[in-house]
């Protein structure tokens, strides 16, 4: 059997005149996140033997997307890491999936949505669609492959980023874990 290939995304980037996303709590910036996490993730993913391949700090998404098509097929997933924002009551994770969800890509939404609530102790905020989104539909979800938009908590709420900050490392090993099982069960 063909493993499949795992495309992990920093949703913005940390890159000066790019797309750094939403401005939160402190002047966190969502892209300085976004990366930051998403390379602690592909650490984790390393040390459970699970290559994952990533995009560069100064893409924009639809220059990310023509990427992800040239290097994945229908079986392989990518990834996209972001984090919300709104009012500074709203709080929570909840993971985004294409209009036409796979059932691979709804199982693997729900897992990972289950288990980043479950370890930062944030609302779980469920898997829903991109006409759920703020937007309506979403870039990200158009690669020929299985996609997966993870909003990890919002930067807007104290609680919420105080639990990321002091949980991050966690927060990735999680999201490695659920990637990893989800790929490589029988």
């Amino acid at each position: 059997m063909q493993t499949r290939k795992v495309f992990i995304s920093a949703g913005h980037s940390n890159s000066p005149n790019s797309d750094m996303g939403a401005i939160g709590i402190s002047g966190l910036k969502e892209g300085d996140l976004a990366v930051e996490l998403r390379d602690l993730i592909i650490k984790e993913l390393k040390l459970l033997n699970q290559y994952a391949i990533t995009d560069s700090n100064s893409y924009v998404t639809k220059d990310t997307v023509a990427i992800i098509n040239s290097i994945l097929g229908p079986r392989d997933i990518a990834i996209d890491l972001h984090f919300n924002a709104g009012a500074e009551i709203i709080k929570g994770t909840e993971v985004l999936v294409p209009f036409k969800s796979s059932p691979f890509e709804k199982q693997l939404a729900k897992t990972l949505v289950d288990n980043i609530s479950a370890c930062l102790g944030t609302r779980n905020r469920g898997v829903k669609t991109e006409a759920d989104s703020f937007r309506g539909r979403l870039i990200f979800m158009t690669p020929n492959c299985e996609n997966i938009l993870i909003e990890i908590c919002f930067i807007t709420n104290k609680l919420d980023v105080a639990m990321y900050l002091f949980k991050k490392d966690v927060v990735a090993k999680v999201i490695a874990k659920c990637i990893f099982d989800s790929l490589n069960k029988n």
